[in-house]
C-alpha cells in the first residue's frame, strides 16, 4: 500500500500494475496527472461495459507514448516489447496521426522506431 500511496502523490508518471495471480496477465494502471498528455487521454478514454458495471480505459496512443517515455528513461526492453505487441494487436484502431503528434512533440521518434522494428 505504501507504493500505491507514493505513486498517487506523483503529478507525473504515476502508475502501478495489477497482476492476475493465475495467469500472470498484467494491467498497467496510470494515475491522472497534471500534464497535457493526461488531459488528452482523459478526454478520449473509452468506457468498457462489464457484467455489473464498467471500466474506463485510456486510449492506446496514450499507453504507447507513456511506455515509450518509460523506455527512454529506463532502457528496459520490456516497454519496447509491450509497445510492439500493442501496435501489432491493435492494428487500425491506433490513431496514427495522434500518436505521431505526441511522439514528435515529446521527442520519442527513435523509441517508436525501435518498437516498430522489435522482433521478440
Amino acid at each position: 500500500m505504501e507504493a500505491l500511496s507514493r505513486e498517487g502523490r506523483r503529478t507525473r508518471y504515476g502508475h502501478f500494475n495489477l497482476i492476475h495471480r493465475d495467469t500472470g496477465l498484467r494491467a498497467d494502471v496510470y494515475l491522472a496527472g497534471d500534464d497535457p498528455l493526461h488531459a488528452w487521454a482523459l478526454d478520449r478514454r473509452v468506457r468498457i461495459p462489464l457484467d455489473e458495471g464498467a471500466i474506463w480505459l485510456a486510449p492506446i496512443e496514450y499507453v504507447v507514448v507513456r511506455k515509450l517515455q518509460y523506455y527512454r528513461d529506463s532502457g528496459s526492453d520490456r516497454h519496447i516489447r509491450d509497445v510492439a505487441m500493442m501496435l501489432a494487436l491493435s492494428g487500425e484502431r491506433v490513431n496514427e496521426e495522434a500518436l505521431g503528434q505526441w511522439v514528435e512533440g515529446m521527442g520519442l521518434a527513435e523509441e517508436l522506431a525501435a518498437a516498430r522494428a522489435f522482433r521478440g
